[in-house]
């Protein structure tokens, strides 16, 4: 067996040379693409709010860049069983003129039906306010806590 010429040995310098730079530059832009993927991931809170009529009713919120959101919402035993409905529509975060040092209100605006408002805890939970935006006067769960 001869030994290898000068250009094979070139060559293979060049490739154990520019190979792990282009993987590293093709794992950077990977990491890049995830990372803008993670930052446009639109914030859900869920939790199972109170029900009169039910046991509970599991609670999906997702608010999408702009102003859309999606409300989910699964009214658990109910005399028919579990009845899951879905509503879209136009969501705003309004500071609270009654009271400006509690926070943010966030109102969900469904395309069919009545204005939802919860309170803002941060980014991290909305609590469930009544229809003219008051708290609720109720020892039952009216919190929603932010999905990882």
């Amino acid at each position: 067996m001869s030994p290898p010429s000068l250009w094979s040995r070139v060559s293979a310098l060049f490739a154990l040379a520019v190979v792990p730079l282009a993987l590293a530059g093709a794992c950077a832009g990977g990491s890049r693409d995830a990372a803008d993927q993670a930052s446009i991931v639109p914030p859900r809170y869920s939790g199972a709010l109170s029900c009169l009529d039910c046991a509970a009713i599991d609670t999906r919120v997702t608010l999408f860049a702009g102003d859309s959101f999606l409300l989910e919402e699964t009214y658990r035993a109910t005399r028919d069983g579990d009845r899951t409905y879905r509503s879209r529509g136009t969501w705003a975060s309004l500071g609270d003129a009654a009271n400006p040092s509690a926070g943010r209100i966030l109102m969900l605006s469904p395309n069919a039906g009545e204005t939802r408002r919860f309170r803002m805890l941060g980014d991290t939970a909305l609590r469930q306010l009544d229809r003219t935006g008051n708290e609720l006067k109720t020892k039952a769960n009216t919190l929603l806590k932010r999905e990882p």
